[in-house]
């Protein structure tokens, strides 16, 4: 059973976000639709996972992704490509299922590039079965066939001048215990008589459900982590993941998988980050959303002496995508809306205290004392300019709350009261295309208004949906988050959904110091 995602509105994945995501992240096409390709990856299902984009960063040609029985079909799937006379760079992605006729690969039935992945205890609710070890030793019986085969297509493509890559695909440590140990070695020696090639199969994060969609296909952010390897990109790659693996490098690698242990924690590539949500600082407090200046400093106080090291945005994104680490005991202090006494009566604690803190702002509303294009007064916000002073001082980040779509119905135009926007969820009854159309032009006239190059964005409310979350991401927004707290933030390196959708603590001016502590500590 799937764990229950509290205050998070979810679609479908039979809906327009599924077919969408699968056609354009992993298209497969046939030949007669890439006469003009430069460069195609073969094989493995898995191959799907690669990102063309990427594929092409890392070898120079336009890629397509063509999966199949490379023993059946290899040869003359590549003879077909070569006909075309463009083919310059073949990648041939490799499972051990390739060598194998006593299992297939498990393949995932509906792949998500944005679902969150953090808390190992949750996808282990989630997930866990799907990663038990195996009651069964397989045998790789097809290792000289698959050998020969390799052989015959490495042969044609020398004949036209193509660079051959060959890629053993990553697989989870369930897969990998159950395979017959001199097997392994057997297909490694093959593959290594027939040349070099690049071996991900097994590594410290094999042991790590959280990189794979099955025992057999790693997620999408492992295969560019693969790309980023090959390609020697500044972005992270753990330390023991891929080797170029020769002839005479066998032997110690051989010697370095039977002494192998998974290590017992994720200390080296996780880390745990508390969000803490406040609005508004203010001398007389009257909603939820309201907290007093006294109290907004005893709370930033505590978390100081407790030895909290606040970050930013910008530090947790760099952690996930570049392995940069943060400080011991990481928390993230956040302030939505971008309210005036944010910067009157906040900013001046958070500076003089030495800490950090994100402002998640309303586009719409930066400046203003009133509600758009009415005479309605509303709690004043900070401008441009005051942002521009936060920023600079180091200890501010100012961030997206959405441009306009935190509206306010009774306060709208009367024609458009009943359907105002007051989260960036899809209204009941609108096309898929118009509400991609809308929120694409909020996040675009935020970052034409402010020039800001936003990386991190709340959602109004705290609700979204996978939709959103698709959208959002491919604008370049590489943190999101929500009002939630069904679960830890657990960051990991080299996996961006693991920034995506996190969880806060919305902080009541009544909660003492010391009761926050003993939130965040649980």
């Amino acid at each position: 059973m799937k764990h229950h995602r509290k205050g998070v509105i979810l679609r479908s994945p039979a809906i327009a976000l599924v077919l969408a995501f699968m056609t354009s992240l992993f298209p497969f096409q046939h030949e007669a639709q890439v006469w003009d390709a430069t460069g195609a990856v073969i094989g493995s299902p898995a191959l799907a996972f690669f990102s063309p984009n990427e594929l092409k960063n890392t070898f120079g040609a336009d890629f397509v992704k063509l999966p199949c029985d490379l023993i059946g079909e290899g040869r003359d799937r590549v003879e077909n490509l070569l006909s075309y006379g463009r083919l310059k760079q073949l990648v041939i992605a490799l499972d051990y299922a390739d060598a194998s006729s006593e299992y297939d690969a498990e393949e995932p039935e509906n792949p998500s590039n944005v679902e969150r992945v953090g808390d190992m205890t949750v996808y282990a609710n989630d997930y866990g079965d799907m990663f038990k070890p195996l009651d069964k030793t397989y045998h790789l019986d097809r290792v000289k066939e698959l050998g020969e085969t390799i052989v015959a297509i490495k042969a044609l493509c020398a004949e036209k001048g193509v660079q051959v890559t060959i890629i053993l695909m990553p697989l989870h440590s369930s897969r990998l215990n159950s395979i017959d140990y001199e097997d392994m070695k057997s297909y490694k020696r093959t593959l290594t008589d027939i040349g070099g090639f690049w071996d991900f199969s097994m590594s410290t994060l094999s042991g790590d459900m959280r990189f794979f969609h099955t025992r057999d296909r790693a997620r999408v952010s492992l295969c560019s982590m693969m790309l980023n390897k090959i390609s020697g990109r500044d972005l992270y790659v753990a330390e023991d993941f891929g080797t170029y693996l020769i002839k005479r490098k066998l032997s110690e690698q051989f010697r370095a998988l039977k002494d192998f242990k998974y290590p017992e924690t994720d200390s080296a590539y996780a880390v745990d980050v508390p969000i803490l949500l406040y609005h508004n600082i203010t001398e007389t407090p009257v909603t939820r959303a309201d907290i007093s200046p006294s109290t907004f400093r005893a709370h930033m106080e505590a978390i100081k002496k407790a030895g909290y090291n606040t970050v930013t945005a910008k530090q947790m994104v760099a952690y996930v995508h570049y392995g940069v680490p943060l400080p011991e005991n990481p928390i993230f202090v956040t302030i939505d809306d971008g309210y005036l006494s944010n910067y009157e009566l906040a900013y001046p604690i958070i500076k003089e205290l030495g800490l950090k803190a994100t402002i998640f702002a309303i586009g719409n509303s930066v400046g203003h004392t009133y509600y758009k294009n009415t005479t309605i007064p509303i709690t004043p916000h900070f401008s441009y300019e005051q942002a521009k002073e936060m920023m600079d001082s180091g200890c501010i980040e100012v961030q997206s709350h959405t441009y306009d779509l935190h509206q306010w119905g009774p306060y709208e135009e009367p024609g458009t009261r009943l359907g105002a926007r007051q989260t960036a969820l899809q209204k009941e009854n609108e096309p898929d295309g118009e509400y991609i159309s809308t929120l694409r032009r909020d996040f675009n006239k935020y970052t034409s208004e402010s020039k800001y190059h936003f990386y991190a964005l709340a959602y109004p409310q705290g609700q979204y949906n996978e939709l959103a979350e698709q959208v959002i991401h491919d604008l370049g927004v590489s943190m999101t988050v929500s009002t939630t707290t069904d679960r830890r933030n657990v960051l990991i390196k080299g996996v961006p959904q693991s920034l995506y959708a996190l969880c806060r603590y919305d902080i009541p001016e009544g909660m003492t110091p010391e009761q926050l502590l003993k939130l965040i500590e649980k």
